[in-house]
C-alpha cells in the first residue's frame, strides 16, 4: 500500500493496495484520537486492528493530518475522533 494514493471519503480514509484481489475481504483498521483546540492531533490508537502494517499507515495518516478544531459555544474544544482506514477495493 502507499501513502500517495489516499482517498478520504466521510471519515473513512481509503488506501490503494493494487496487490489484493478484489474478491478478498477488505481489512480495515479503526483508530481513535484525541483532537485538541487548534485541531491538532495529541494521541491516537488502534481500537480495531487490520494487521500491523495497515494499523502503522493508519496512526501515520491520522496523527499526520491536521484536522478543523471542534466548536462548542463559540470555543475551540478538544474532542475524540474516529476513523476507519481501509484498502480501497478499485484502486
Amino acid at each position: 500500500m502507499h501513502l500517495a494514493t489516499i482517498l478520504a471519503i466521510l471519515g473513512t480514509i481509503v488506501l490503494a493496495d493494487p496487490q489484493r484481489p478484489r474478491s478478498s475481504p477488505r481489512p480495515h483498521s479503526v483508530v481513535e484520537a484525541v483532537v485538541n483546540e487548534k485541531g491538532k492531533v495529541e494521541s491516537a490508537r488502534i481500537v480495531e486492528s487490520g494487521g500491523a502494517e495497515l494499523d502503522r499507515q493508519a496512526l501515520e495518516l491520522v496523527k499526520g493530518r491536521k484536522y478543523k478544531p471542534v466548536m462548542k459555544d463559540g470555543e475551540a474544544v478538544k474532542a475524540f475522533l474516529t476513523v476507519t482506514v481501509m484498502p480501497h477495493p478499485e484502486l
